[in-house]
């Protein structure tokens, strides 16, 4: 291989990058979007319980963490990390449904306490997500 060859990006690298910069962009406008309905419209039309708490500026962190993880590794996102639950399956449907605590709960638990269990996983492990 030539001096050239070794340095030169080939061409399915770049289309690689390019599909992998497309993902990136596509799951942060999707949680901006997401995370903007939560708080501009569902929480100011009070139909969200608790506090709303959102990652604007901070995209690219759970996106980049998620989209590096493997399929095994166990990832614990915290409250901003919205990314990480539509990278790993969930859907914005059932994230809609659990800040609107409409989401059926195996435990018998007042509706306010429904969104703690956000992430499946063991119950003594806050934060735990991996969805299969």
């Amino acid at each position: 291989m030539g001096v050239a060859q070794a340095i030169t990006p080939h061409e399915e690298t770049r289309a690689d990058e390019a599909a992998l910069a497309h993902r990136f962009l596509h799951y942060m406008v999707l949680m901006r979007e997401i995370e903007d309905r939560i708080e501009r419209k569902l929480y100011r039309q009070g139909k969200i319980l608790g506090g709303v708490y959102v990652g604007r500026g901070q995209e690219a962190i759970p996106v980049g963490t998620a989209l590096w993880a493997e399929p095994q590794d166990v990832l614990f996102p915290s409250h901003r990390d919205m990314a990480v639950m539509l990278i790993r399956g969930m859907s914005p449907r059932q994230i809609f449904a659990q800040y609107m605590g409409l989401l059926r709960r195996r435990c018998h638990q007042p509706r306010r306490l429904a969104r703690r269990h956000q992430f499946r996983g063991r119950p003594e492990t806050a934060g735990h997500l991996h969805l299969q």
